[in-house]
């Protein structure tokens, strides 16, 4: 195992010699063969062990074998006792979320803090084989099913190609000693129910599964990769972006061939779940349901006549109170000047009398039940309609700003319209000044 290591590693060229690396070490057999592996190969390593403290003295006496290990090879070891019962509460997750959650922020913050290029992981083959069949089972895809990739990102695996036999057989030809977890025999969790009870029932009838199963994965990664790239040309050919507000045409999406497929992909990135990416297109098939609603953590999806309109979340904009006329000056929400009168104000502009400014001015978003005079017009309308009759989508509705006169009279729709009752009425006035609005 020890040259066929080593020749996976020259391969694939993830890192020198000389490479800061940190390794997570919980005890057990994979991660300590990886570092007896990676410390006999001469590579520059450093540990980092967990404590969850889940299982009382054991997991102390996981730790201190850790520590005794790093001092045997002489390495330096980062050891961390987390509360991970207090996390579980906090965060309502189970005991295995909190785990992966609780090390890899810790494995984060150690590689930025001692600048280690990567970490690396003890994940091996039996790993890979039982993520293939968890990912069966939760139907995610084909994405999941090309189990866990070698590397990613700053995160290294070494040892997948390698099986958990292969590996116990070489800890104990070269006489390692290492730590047991019993929970690891006890089949409550998912995978451990794979690993021990659907497993080895099915290597009865079939003696070469992990054999198989390893180039099925491979197989797998190969038609992922080239499906990825198709992906990848089909998203910018819609001109997708994650961090801008986009419009995806409806019409170009109805005429693809495989509808489904290519709505899924474009939008998975939005972080839309596989139900909601389904009733997005139930609403524009056959005909387009105008104003339905998708909300992600990080974006907003809106059905509109022609668009699906997508916009990244952004902080909700809190009012502002404007209490004096030094205050409007020095915001940089606006910049005021004087009256150019040879140039005719633009919609991102206002002209009026400062006169008839009333402070405290606020700045906030609509209202319902805001209403104002519409520029040209003598009565009320509700706000409501008129950003309908603009034909805003829902999305561009709830940004709408207001400024508002001291009052509680809407001077401006910030960007569409001013209200009638500010008009000018003497274009000669010195008093008069020009509001322009800084897009953000």
């Amino acid at each position: 195992m020890f040259h066929q290591f080593n020749k996976h590693l020259q391969t694939n060229n993830w890192f020198s010699k000389e490479t800061p690396l940190l390794i997570a070490v919980s005890g057990g057999v994979d991660s300590v063969v990886l570092v007896y592996l990676l410390h006999k190969l001469n590579y520059n390593i450093a540990l980092a062990h967990c404590n969850f403290c889940l299982r009382d003295e054991e997991s102390d006496d996981d730790e201190q074998f850790c520590v005794k290990l790093a001092d045997k090879l002489s390495l330096k070891i980062f050891t961390k006792k987390f509360n991970t019962n207090q996390y579980i509460k906090k965060h309502k997750v189970g005991i295995q979320e909190a785990a992966r959650n609780l090390r890899y922020q810790w494995f984060n913050e150690l590689l930025q803090k001692h600048q280690y290029k990567f970490l690396i992981t003890a994940h091996h083959a039996n790993d890979q084989i039982e993520t293939f069949f968890i990912n069966t089972f939760r139907g995610t895809g084909l994405k999941g099913l090309t189990g866990i990739p070698n590397a990613k990102n700053s995160i290294v695996r070494p040892l997948l190609p390698f099986t958990k036999k292969e590996i116990i057989e070489y800890a104990k030809s070269n006489k390692l000693k290492y730590r047991t977890d019993l929970s690891n025999l006890e089949d409550d969790y998912l995978r451990n129910f794979i690993r021990l009870q659907i497993l080895p029932k099915i290597k009865t009838k079939i003696p070469q599964i992990e054999t198989r199963m390893l180039q099925n994965i491979l197989i797998l990664q190969s038609e992922f990769n080239v499906l990825n790239d198709l992906v990848e040309d089909k998203k910018a050919e819609y001109k997708l972006t994650i961090n801008k507000p986009i419009k995806i045409s409806i019409k170009q999406l109805l005429a693809e061939k495989h509808l489904h497929f290519v709505t899924h992909h474009l939008f998975q990135q939005f972080n839309l779940s596989s139900t909601q990416i389904e009733n997005i297109i139930s609403c524009i098939t056959p005909k387009v349901i105008t104003g339905k609603k998708f909300n992600t953590s990080s974006h907003n999806i809106v059905i509109d006549r022609s668009v699906i309109v997508v916009e990244p979340i952004i902080k909700t904009f809190e009012s502002i109170v404007l209490t004096s006329e030094n205050e409007l000056y020095e915001n940089n929400l606006f910049k005021i000047t004087s009256l150019n009168k040879t140039k005719k104000p633009v919609n991102t502009e206002l002209v009026i009398d400062k006169n008839k400014l009333i402070y405290p001015l606020t700045v906030r978003n609509a209202k319902v039940g805001d209403k104002f005079v519409p520029f040209g017009m003598k009565g009320f309308k509700l706000l409501s309609d008129f950003l309908k009759d603009l034909k805003l989508n829902l999305l561009e509705k709830q940004k709408t700003l207001l400024l508002i006169n001291g009052n509680n009279e809407i001077i401006w729709v910030i960007g569409h319209r001013t209200d009638n009752r500010f008009k000018i009425e003497n274009w000669d006035s010195e008093s008069l000044i020009k509001i322009k609005y800084n897009r953000r």
